[in-house]
C-alpha cells in the first residue's frame, strides 16, 4: 500500500498541514499496466482540500480533494506495450508524488494452491533456473497469505512488491507462475506481469466470493467440507482489482478430490465470479489438469470434471498427466507446467492460431463391426507412441461381459485402433489413462500428451443422433450399419425370450441395456414392422403406454450398469413382427 505524505498550504491564515493519500497496493513502482483495457486508478485522502492533477502516458485527470474520502478517475487504454513511464501526483505545480519505472504489458494472476505456489528453489534444476533470471521486463509481485471475513478493498499484505525479476527476486516466486511468463517474454517480446496470489492446502472453495457461493448448487455441501469459504477471495483476490489483467492461470484439485462430482460446478463458478470482479465476461482462464500420483487416489474423476470445464468459453487445460511424481504430490519439474499453460495463451491471445498446444483429445468413435476406431481433435503432426512408435499402452477396454481389460492400441495415421476380441463380445467402451497414476504413451509429434477419457458407447456415440437396432442378438443383413459406421458400438438389447432373433410374438420379454450409470436422461421408444421397411412407434418412454403396451424400466447400476426393461407384447399385436429400439440423448 503506498502512503502519500503530503504538505499543503490552502489559504494564507491556514500553516502548512499534512496531507495523506493512500494508493492500491497493486499501483507501486515497476508495475506492469495492462494495454488496450482501461486504466482505474482509484485512492483515499485525509486532511487535503485542492485539486489534485494526477498524470500518466500523456493523459491528465484532475481530482478535487475533500477533507476525507476516496475519489477514482479512470484513463484511456494505452496501446503500445513496453516503455517507462510515470504516474505523478501535483498539486499547486509541484509534484508531491510519483510511481516510477511503469511499464505497459499483460498482466496475469497465478493462483491456487500448492503446486502454484511452489518456489523456484524447489524445482528441477533450480540454481541453474534462477541463475539465468535476468529478465527486467518481466515483474513479479506476490500477495501475503491471509484471511478476511468480508472482500477487502486492498490486499493489504504483500511478501512482495512490485520488482523486476532477477536472480534474487524470483528465488521465492511461484514457478509455474515464472516459467508461464518467461515463454511468453521471450515468445512475444512484450512485458509481463505476474501476481502470485496461492496458498498450498486450500480447496476451491475458499477462492470464490460468497454471493457466488450461494448460487451453487452444491453450496449446502461447503460447511461439511470443513473449508473456509469466500475467505482467501476475500482477502487475496477482490482487492487486486481494479487494476486491469489480462488472465488468469490456476492450479488447484488435489484438496477437492474427495468430492470429484461437486469440482466442475465449482470451478466454472469461479472462472464466472473472476470475470465478474474483473468486468470482464471474455477474461481467459487457463488451468492445469492434476498430475499422476499415487495409484489407487482415485484423482481420475477430478480429471475428468476438469476436462468439462473446457465448454467454458476461453479456458485452457495444460494436461500434466505423464510429468508427476507417483510419490510426491509435489512434481519438481514445474518448467513443462508452465510451457504448457503458456501455449494456450500464445495460441488463443497472442495471434499464434497456428501453435498446437494440447495434446490429443478423444472427439469421436467408429467401428468396422469389431475394431474401434478413436478420432481426436489436437493430433499436430500426427500421433505417436511408445517410444514414439505405432503402439500405445494406457487404453482398457470393456468387453459385453462387463469387465475392463488392457489393451495395446495401435495408432493408424491420426487415429488409434483398439482390438476386437474373438473370445469375447465386441469392444462396448474404451477409456484411456483411467487411473491416479496411469501408464500414458499417446502424445502428438509435438510433445503434448492426450487428455484421459472415457466413452461408453451409449452415452458418447449417440449425442444428438438417432441410433436404431433391431431388438435380438442376431443381426439381419446390412442391418445398423446405417451409413455412418458406428452401428456396432449401439448397445445392444437382447430379448431373453426368444434370445437370437428379431422377432417378438406376444408375450413378456426382457430386454437389457447396459450403460454408465451417470448417463444423462435417454428417449427410448418401441417400434414395430412386418417388413422391416415401415416403422410405427408404439411406445416411447416420454409419453403413456399406449396400444396397451406394458413396459416397465428398473435399474441395476451397480457393476453391470445396466437398465433392464420388460415389455409385454398384448394378443392383439401382428403375431410374429420386429420390434426395434430406438434411443437418444434429450
Amino acid at each position: 500500500m503506498t502512503r502519500l505524505i503530503i504538505a499543503l498550504s490552502f489559504i494564507p491564515i491556514l500553516s502548512t498541514q499534512a496531507a495523506e493519500i493512500i494508493l492500491p497496493s497493486v499501483y507501486a513502482d515497476h508495475m506492469v499496466i495492462q494495454t488496450d483495457q482501461p486504466i482505474v486508478l482509484s485512492g483515499f485522502s485525509s486532511g487535503v482540500l485542492g485539486e489534485l492533477v494526477i498524470e500518466l502516458a500523456e493523459q491528465r485527470a484532475t481530482v478535487r480533494h475533500k477533507p476525507f474520502g476516496s475519489w477514482t478517475v479512470t484513463f484511456d487504454p494505452v496501446v503500445a506495450p513496453g516503455g517507462s513511464h510515470a504516474l505523478t501526483f501535483t498539486f499547486e505545480g509541484d509534484v508531491i508524488h510519483s510511481v516510477n519505472n511503469i511499464t505497459f504489458g499483460d498482466v496475469w494472476v497465478c493462483s491456487g494452491q500448492s503446486n502454484m505456489e511452489w518456489e523456484m528453489t524447489q524445482i528441477n534444476d533450480s540454481a541453474s533456473e534462477i541463475d539465468g533470471a535476468e529478465f527486467p521486463n518481466i515483474r513479479i509481485m506476490a500477495v501475503s497469505l491471509q484471511l478476511a471475513g468480508a472482500p477487502l478493498r486492498d490486499v493489504k499484505r504483500l511478501d512482495q512488491e512490485w520488482t523486476p525479476c532477477s536472480p534474487e527476486s524470483i528465488r521465492r516466486f511461484s514457478a509455474v507462475g515464472y516459467f508461464f511468463g518467461r515463454e511468453l517474454h521471450q515468445e512475444t517480446g512484450r512485458p509481463i506481469g505476474l501476481i502470485q496470489s496461492a496458498w498450498g492446502g486450500t480447496p476451491i472453495e475458499t477462492w470464490i466470493p460468497d454471493t457466488a457461493l450461494q448460487q451453487n448448487p452444491y453450496f449446502e455441501n461447503v460447511a461439511r467440507h470443513n473449508v473456509a469459504p469466500s475467505q482467501r477471495y476475500n482477502a487475496m483476490i477482490h482487492g487486486l482489482a481494479p487494476l486491469a489483467i489480462k488472465g488468469a492461470i490456476w492450479y488447484q484439485g488435489e484438496n477437492n478430490a474427495s468430492w470429484p462430482q461437486e469440482y466442475r460446478s465449482w470451478q466454472e463458478t469461479l472462472i464466472t465470479s473472476w470475470r465478474d470482479l474483473w468486468n470482464n465476461p471474455e477474461m481467459p482462464f487457463y488451468f492445469v489438469q492434476l498430475a499422476n500420483y499415487r495409484p489407487g487416489a482415485r484423482w481420475e474423476l477430478l480429471r475428468e470434471a476438469q476436462t468439462q470445464t473446457l465448454a467454458v468459453p476461453h479456458t485452457g487445460m495444460a494436461v500434466t498427466i505423464d510429468i508427476g511424481d507417483s510419490t510426491d504430490i509435489h512434481p519438481r519439474n514445474k518448467q513443462d507446467v508452465g510451457r504448457r499453460l503458456a501455449a494456450i495463451a500464445l495460441a488463443k491471445d497472442y495471434r499464434q492460431a497456428h501453435r498446437v498446444y494440447s495434446g490429443p483429445t478423444f472427439k469421436s468413435a467408429s467401428t468396422d463391426g469389431h475394431n474401434i476406431t478413436l478420432h481426436f481433435d489436437h493430433v499436430g503432426s500426427g500421433l505417436i507412441g511408445i517410444d514414439g512408435g505405432a503402439k500405445a499402452k494406457g487404453f482398457e477396454a470393456r468387453y459385453a461381459l462387463g469387465n475392463w481389460k488392457s489393451v495395446t492400441a495401435k495408432i493408424v495415421g491420426n487415429t488409434i485402433e483398439i482390438p476386437g476380441n474373438l473370445f469375447d463380445k465386441d469392444p462396448q467402451a474404451v477409456r484411456y489413462g483411467w487411473d491416479s497414476d496411469p501408464e500414458v504413451t499417446l502424445a502428438n509429434k509435438e510433445g503434448f500428451p492426450a487428455v484421459p477419457f472415457r466413452f461408453e458407447a451409449l452415452e458418447e456415440l449417440t449425442y444428438s443422433s438417432w441410433k436404431d437396432q433391431l431388438v435380438g442378438t442376431a443381426r439381419l443383413p446390412d442391418e445398423g450399419a446405417n451409413g455412418d459406421g458406428s452401428s456396432n458400438l449401439w448397445q445392444y438389447a437382447s430379448a431373453e425370450k426368444p434370445p437370437s432373433v428379431a422377432k417378438l410374438a406376444n408375450g413378456t420379454h426382457i430386454l437389457t441395456f447396459h450403460r454408465r450409470a451417470t448417463a444423462i436422461d435417454i428417449h427410448v421408444s418401441l417400434e414395430q414392422s412386418s417388413d422391416l421397411e415401415a416403422w410405427t412407434e408404439t411406445w416411447s418412454n416420454d409419453q403413456p403406454d399406449t396400444n396397451s403396451l406394458a413396459w416397465t424400466q428398473e435399474n441395476d447400476w451397480g457393476a453391470t450398469m445396466t437398465d433392464r426393461y420388460t415389455v409385454t407384447i398384448p394378443a392383439t399385436t401382428e403375431p410374429a413382427a420386429y420390434y426395434r429400439v430406438r434411443y437418444r440423448l434429450k
